[in-house]
C-alpha cells in the first residue's frame, strides 16, 4: 500500500510539473506571437511614415548604428544620418508610394528579432510609375525595454519575376 501511494504521489507530481512546463511553453509562444506582431507592426508603421512623407516619424524607428545593403546600393549604407538622407532624397523624386508585406516570418532571440518576408511596392518615381517585388531580411533590437528599433536591412529586388509571378509563386521557386 505504501509503494502504491508513493507511486501515486510520484505520478501526481510528474503531472503537475509537466502541466507547469507546458503552460510556460504555451505562455512563451503567446508572448513570442505578441512580440512577432510588434515587429510586423513596426515595419508597417515605418512604411506608413514613408508613404505619408513623415521623415521624422520614420527616423524614430532607425537605430543610430543602422546598416543597409539594398537592391540598388553599390556600397553598404552605414548610420542613421545616411539612411535618413537617402529617404529624404528618394521622397523628393517620388510620390504615391505604397508597400505591402507578404508571408512574413519573425524570429525572436532575446532582445533581437529578425523578419524575413517578400514585399511589393508601387508608386511614382521621377514622373514614371513603378512596381517592384523583392525579398528582405530586417533586424530589429529592443533597447532599455523600449519598442523595436530597426537595425539593419538586406534586400534583393526580384525584377525578373515582377510581371510574371505573384509572391506565392516566387516562394515556391527555388532560387
Amino acid at each position: 500500500m505504501k509503494k502504491l501511494k508513493s507511486n501515486y504521489i510520484s505520478v501526481l507530481l510528474f503531472i503537475v510539473c509537466w502541466n507547469s512546463v507546458t503552460d510556460l511553453s504555451a505562455q512563451q509562444q503567446i508572448h513570442n506571437s505578441v512580440e512577432a506582431q510588434e515587429v510586423i507592426n513596426t515595419l508597417v508603421a515605418m512604411w506608413d511614415a514613408i508613404e505619408k512623407e513623415d521623415v521624422d516619424r520614420y527616423a524614430g524607428y532607425i537605430h543610430s548604428d543602422f546598416t543597409a545593403f539594398g537592391e540598388y546600393d553599390s556600397a553598404r549604407v552605414e548610420g542613421k544620418k545616411m539612411e535618413i538622407q537617402n529617404i529624404k532624397t528618394s521622397l523628393q523624386h517620388s510620390s504615391d508610394i505604397h508597400t505591402e508585406m507578404h508571408f512574413p516570418k519573425v524570429t525572436i532571440n532575446g532582445n533581437v528579432a529578425w523578419i524575413v518576408y517578400y514585399w511589393s511596392d508601387s508608386g511614382i518615381s521621377k514622373s514614371k510609375p513603378f512596381a517592384t517585388q523583392g525579398k528582405s531580411t530586417r533586424i530589429f533590437v529592443r533597447e532599455n525595454g523600449n519598442g523595436c528599433v530597426f537595425m539593419a536591412i538586406i534586400r534583393c529586388c526580384l525584377n525578373y519575376w515582377r510581371e510574371k509571378h505573384t509572391p506565392k509563386e516566387i516562394i515556391s521557386h527555388k532560387n
